[in-house]
């Protein structure tokens, strides 16, 4: 969905090509469609965007590395940069690697204003200010980080929401009565699991997030053991911390 989101903005202003492993996919006709990846040296593309789920991001790269002239750009938009990383120190080619923070299921995406994008300060210079200028014009909030804070950004800002909502999700009771804060969190519950599973996936295999779960577990055996010896006192402090913590900034 991000792919032929990114297509169908660039085809307004720039030649665009798409080779899509379902042709119902690309409905665009401003985009031009290739049958598959033999097509891409006589397309001799500025930029090669790699908008796969991650597990396949890695195949394409080095499946279409031997077709890629020396001067074109690769560039993804993979919300973990772990062995993303890797392959562009190795790989010898330039490359711009950007992440949009928002989907189709949250955001309207006919107004970003209030949405984030991040961009990869180690990316080629040319890449980074085409992606600079792409997201500005949209109205985005732009961050530049490297690939390390980038990951370790994303256990914070996805990967505990994405924890804390799918434990929600396994403890629903529908014999319950629900109150407002139930529904709300039932609303985003509901629009994370309409997610692609590997989106879910890739993003709760980030290696920083085992450094969140640590901390959620300390966090419940500390609330576990105020509620264990009916400390109200503890409890009290527990909830006064947690309040100073979302209060800062």
């Amino acid at each position: 969905r991000m792919g032929s989101w990114i297509a169908a903005l660039l085809s307004q202003n720039h030649h665009v090509a798409i080779i899509e492993s379902n042709p119902g996919r690309n409905q665009n006709p401003n985009t031009q469609r290739l049958n598959n990846f033999k097509d891409i040296p006589a397309f001799n593309a500025d930029m090669i965007i790699n908008a796969v789920s991650l597990d396949a991001t890695l195949p394409v790269f080095h499946e279409i590395l031997p077709l890629v002239h020396a001067d074109t750009i690769l560039a993804d938009m993979a919300s973990v940069k772990n062995g993303i990383s890797r392959f562009y120190r190795n790989c010898g080619c330039r490359f711009v690697s950007t992440h949009p923070m928002f989907g189709a299921t949250f955001a309207n995406m006919e107004t970003l204003h209030d949405e984030h994008a991040i961009i990869i300060e180690e990316s080629d210079q040319a890449g980074k200010k085409f992606f600079e200028d792409f997201f500005l014009a949209l109205g985005l909030n732009i961050h530049f980080m490297n690939f390390k804070q980038h990951d370790e950004s994303m256990s914070g800002s996805l990967s505990v929401p994405f924890m804390l909502s799918m434990l929600f999700a396994g403890n629903v009771d529908r014999r319950v009565h629900p109150g407002t804060t139930w529904e709300k969190h039932m609303q985003i519950a509901q629009g994370l699991f309409s997610e692609d599973d590997s989106l879910l996936s890739e993003v709760l295999m980030n290696p920083y997030t085992l450094d969140k779960i640590h901390w959620l577990k300390k966090a419940l055996s500390r609330l576990q053991t105020a509620i264990e010896k009916e400390d109200k006192q503890a409890m009290l402090q527990f909830i006064h911390d947690h309040r100073s913590n979302l209060s800062q900034g």
